[in-house]
């Protein structure tokens, strides 16, 4: 199982946890998202928990093959040009990639570190295929899961980042982490077979780190 042997994940029409989660709770808002009606919105958060997912568990040399880090340095202030400025964007648009600041990028090293300093994450991620993509028809459903990590004797290994890992708990409940692996066990083959562990990092402290199964 490898994602890069795969069509675009977003390209594919068929139902995704988010859908999943969606239809759960908005049953026209999910019909509305299913016909083209409503876009799926790309959030500032969406755009750093996929640089954090992609440097984390493919690595230093895949996150700089798309992302850019920084910008052009103004002469006059000795400073980054703003986000808003002419000359920030034409320098964006020559990168040929998704541009981060150096402060996202700080924030994305420091959830990185706190992933590496963690005994069990580490023992998760040390072998294993990241960013896999599973389609599969679930009662009479075509559907479609992209897995964080799968792990050959671990199973699927969910990464999510957090701002504050004090209430994680009720977190994942309230935004439905169980019922996503819930739904990735269905669509995975020999899902009853697979174990399912969550590894939450903290992005203002390395040391917080947490994994564990569900």
């Amino acid at each position: 199982m490898n994602a890069q042997n795969h069509p675009p994940f977003r390209k594919v029409q068929a139902v995704s946890v988010r859908h999943s989660s969606i239809n759960v709770k908005q049953p026209l808002h999910f019909h509305r998202k299913r016909i083209g009606l409503i876009a799926d919105p790309d959030r500032p958060a969406y755009l750093l928990g996929r640089a954090a997912h992609t440097l984390i568990l493919e690595g230093r040399q895949r996150f700089d093959e798309e992302y850019a880090v920084g910008g052009p340095i103004n002469p006059k202030t000795g400073h980054v040009y703003g986000s808003n400025t002419k000359a920030f964007a034409e320098w964006a648009a020559a990168q040929g990639k998704l541009v981060l600041s150096r402060e996202q990028f700080d924030l994305l090293l420091r959830m990185h570190l706190g992933v590496a300093r963690n005994e069990l994450a580490m023992k998760l991620l040390a072998a294993g295929v990241a960013e896999g993509v599973v389609r599969a028809e679930y009662r009479d459903v075509d559907c479609q899961i992209r897995i964080d990590w799968l792990n050959p004797r671990r199973g699927i290994v969910d990464l999510k980042t957090r701002d504050d890992l004090t209430w994680f708990e009720a977190d994942a409940r309230r935004y439905g982490y169980v019922h996503q692996m819930a739904f990735y066990r269905s669509a995975l083959p020999r899902a009853a077979q697979s174990r399912r562990t969550i590894v939450a990092c903290h992005g203002s402290d390395h040391h917080l780190m947490r994994a564990g199964d569900v």
